[in-house]
């Protein structure tokens, strides 16, 4: 295994067991996340540790059962590639919210520096702000 794809791992190992410190000493100070632009408040650009720590504190207190699992790692470079699936209920609605999902970690000085997800935005706004019939 190589030592980019260890890092990741370890990270989701840490995150997936509460050991949120650890695994946030494996994200560079100045990292940059991408989320969604549902308009949640995980949602957005958060660049900086410390507003990445925020959006996952955001994540916890708006849903319930989060779960991923990884189906599969490509790597290449500075790069994971990492496919899988979440689920959760929303806090908001008690709607619950599944998706496949892509998710792009950039690595530098063995660190995690930027972190993209590609996910059925579409999906998760409908069950975070569902229309009344």
């Amino acid at each position: 295994m190589s030592v980019n794809l260890d890092l990741i791992k370890k990270f989701q190992n840490h995150m997936a067991c509460g050991e949120h410190d650890q695994a946030f000493d494996l994200i560079a100070d100045d990292a940059v996340w991408h989320s969604d632009e549902i308009g949640a408040p995980w949602s957005g650009i958060h660049k900086g540790i410390d507003v990445i720590k925020r959006h996952f504190q955001n994540i916890s207190g708006t849903t319930q059962e989060f779960k991923r699992h990884t189906e599969q790692f490509i790597e290449g470079g500075g790069l994971v590639i990492e496919l899988g699936g979440l689920s959760c209920i929303l806090n908001k609605t008690g709607l619950p919210f599944k998706t496949d999902y892509v998710c792009l970690y950039g690595l530098e000085g063995n660190k995690i520096s930027s972190y993209r997800i590609f996910e059925d935005s579409l999906r998760l706004y409908n069950a975070y702000f569902p229309k009344v019939k």
